[in-house]
């Protein structure tokens, strides 16, 4: 438990001002066994993270808490906190495999969509919901597939009123699952991507001062220098600047290419892979520089999997390998398997 409180719970509160994971969790699992396994279950696995055979303790607490997990959800009872926290913390749990199968996705997805407005009250209800909408966003940019949860509530969430730094972050989560949304529909609508794409700017436009990197510097590959610096004040702001930018890397892959004529194609393709290649590097140039803001990390290492291919510099591969070799000594997320396919992708295939 206290490794959960001291180490992980950071991963699930992200953007969250009141630390709810990191505080409330800990409290409500004293009193509820079913988020207390699935909170040791997480936090052993991440103990032991650096011995992939230990892993009899965490196995132990997670079979004891879907027990308890599947008639609490499968009464007439409203789901509590508690245990949307519990599943959400398993689906956590799932993250952290070499193969993500998403057994709990489909799970945490319909609980959420089915609760009430009390999620959205504060809290670590309101925390939970959120922590399943970024996963839920994980799995939309890694199988480039729609969004699966109603957005609609998140609307009106305590976490999106005001001007706090945290709201700030929020919104542009919501802004990206919305774009998620409609990006991956096999007839996406050009009129609502252009929608979005406006209120995405408005956001760049209008964030405050205190999402200006404290400090910057640009790439420079004639200095060795392949990611981007960008110190920012805190988690949230680094959440929600490196979300922009991931968004940006959805609008590039989800502009249409106008050109019939062959080489006017060929040119408007590469700028495309130009534009994905700036904002790729972004997001991980963050996520590296933001070692404290180990949810940006996450998210780095799911657009690698998904748009690293447009990488072709030498130097920008070893960058982002050494990125994905730090974040599985650090955090104990396998990224072995994923640096094997990028290795095999890129080849020789260089600038």
């Amino acid at each position: 438990m206290r490794n959960f409180i001291e180490n992980v719970a950071l991963w699930a509160d992200g953007p969250d001002p009141n630390r709810s994971f990191e505080l409330e969790a800990s409290r409500i699992a004293m009193r509820e066994p079913v988020l207390k396994h699935a909170i040791c279950a997480f936090s052993s696995r991440h103990l032991n993270r650096h011995d992939v055979n230990n892993v009899a303790e965490a196995l132990e607490h997670q079979s004891r808490c879907l027990e308890l997990l599947i008639p609490a959800v499968s009464g007439q009872r409203p789901v509590s906190d508690g245990v949307l926290a519990a599943v959400a913390i398993l689906r956590q749990n799932e993250e952290m495999d070499e193969y993500d199968n998403r057994f709990h996705l489909e799970g945490v997805t319909q609980i959420l969509n089915d609760a009430s407005t009390f999620t959205f009250a504060g809290g670590l209800g309101e925390a939970t919901a959120w922590l399943c909408l970024r996963e839920d966003i994980y799995v939309s940019l890694t199988t480039q597939s729609a969004i699966r949860t109603n957005l609609v509530p998140f609307e009106c969430a305590t976490w999106m009123k005001g001007e706090g730094d945290s709201c700030w972050a929020n919104r542009m989560i919501l802004l990206l699952a919305k774009l998620l949304s409609v990006a991956f529909l096999e007839n996406a609508s050009p009129t609502a991507l252009a929608d979005i794409s406006a209120r995405i700017s408005k956001w760049d436009l209008m964030r405050p001062d205190t999402y200006r990197p404290l400090y910057f510097v640009p790439r420079d590959r004639g200095s060795g220098r392949h990611l981007p610096e960008v110190w920012m004040l805190a988690s949230s702001q680094a959440i929600g600047l490196q979300y922009y930018h991931i968004a940006q890397l959805v609008l590039a892959v989800s502009s249409r290419l106008d050109s019939t004529r062959s080489f006017n194609h060929i040119y408007e393709h590469r700028a495309v892979e130009k534009r994905v290649r700036h904002h790729l590097l972004y997001v991980v140039g963050i996520a590296r520089s933001n070692e404290r803001a180990q949810n940006t990390w996450f998210t780095a290492h799911h657009c690698l999997s998904v748009w690293g291919i447009y990488l072709r510099n030498k130097g920008d591969h070893q960058a982002c390998l050494d990125f994905l070799k730090e974040m599985e000594c650090q955090i104990g997320w396998r990224t072995s398997t994923l640096m094997e396919r990028l290795s095999m992708e890129w080849g020789d295939d260089s600038e």
